[in-house]
């Protein structure tokens, strides 16, 4: 699990225990010309930070991620989630249609912790809120989404 501190390369970061903003030097090869000079960066929750345990032992890492391929993205890991998700017709999950291409259900952009404005306008309403913190997972659950919903389409036509 990640707490998400969006100020971390801001002054009020300095003294924030979870910050551990990475400073982009100025001959960066890749941000010279970007005008960023630090990459927002927070700690991982670890049971000492959560309380767990006391904090001269080993830093241990919580993890409640699960495999990606594990579909909770597209299916939830729990009721509520997963009907969430469901158009409760033919087996179909929610979708929409923009511009001719079919994406889960949108949410307001709020809610995307990662986003970059202007260009990342996009944030899913799928089961799992992890979905819209890494590209990669959001590319996977929105093609299995599709995939799923055209599944269901040609068995409907079977049944």
């Amino acid at each position: 699990r990640i707490e998400w501190i969006p100020f971390c390369c801001t002054e009020k970061g300095k003294t924030e225990y979870m910050c551990t903003p990475n400073k982009v030097p100025i001959d960066d090869p890749v941000h010279r010309f970007s005008g960023i000079r630090c990459l927002n960066m927070t700690r991982p929750v670890s049971f000492q930070t959560s309380g767990c345990i006391a904090n001269n032992t080993s830093p241990e890492r919580i993890n409640t991620a699960t495999p990606i391929m594990d579909l909770s993205n597209v299916y939830g890991s729990v009721l509520n989630g997963s009907l969430r998700a469901r158009t409760f017709k033919g087996g179909l999950l929610k979708e929409e249609v923009e511009t001719g291409r079919v994406w889960p259900p949108s949410v307001p952009i709020g809610v995307c912790r990662l986003n970059q404005r202007p260009a990342e306008t996009r944030c899913h309403g799928t089961p799992d809120d992890v979905t819209n913190t890494l590209a990669g997972i959001n590319l996977v659950a929105t093609w299995f989404w599709r995939q799923h919903n055209k599944i269901a389409r040609k068995l409907a036509k079977i049944n």
